[in-house]
């Protein structure tokens, strides 16, 4: 089910849950996305880190609304207009810049927002370094690589 953090048909893009890569199970018995060993381990280890107070959290939000029928509720997140958990995509051509605007983001319990915009390069194919100007407001411009013709960055 989504959740808004990522595309749960694409396991390569981490999400709370962390990352996942296509290899051979643990039980060497068949492949599956796994991030039990090696590079995958330590993706997935980073991401589980860098999620787990929002994991928290949100856990306990829920727990909240569990026994007392109210509590935190999560931010209602708005990119260039579009709100909902639904998944944006964008193609633009290298060398062009590109705005993405979550100022119409809000928090129904009135509390301020805070923005980190990333790339994830363990999700897409371009592994060089992608430029974002203003990566922590609502508004993040990036500047989409000329060298980046056929690549995908997440």
């Amino acid at each position: 089910m989504p959740n808004g953090l990522n595309n749960p048909d694409i396991p390569t893009q981490a999400g709370w849950g962390g990352y996942a890569e296509r290899g051979l199970g643990e039980d060497k018995n068949g492949y599956s996305f796994v991030n039990f060993t090696g590079d995958a381990y330590n993706i997935c280890r980073k991401f589980e880190d860098h999620f787990y107070d929002a994991t928290f959290n949100n856990f306990a939000a829920r727990m909240d609304w569990a026994k007392d029928g109210k509590g935190n509720r999560n931010p209602i997140v708005v990119i260039d207009g579009v709100d909902g958990i639904n998944f944006i995509t964008k193609t633009p051509q290298p060398g062009a810049t590109i705005i993405l605007d979550a100022s119409a983001s809000s928090d129904p319990d009135k509390n301020s927002l805070t923005y980190n915009w990333w790339i994830q390069p363990e999700a897409g194919t371009f592994s060089q370094t992608v430029t974002i100007l203003n990566s922590n407001t609502g508004k993040a411009t990036i500047k989409v690589p000329s060298n980046s013709w056929g690549k995908v960055f997440i």
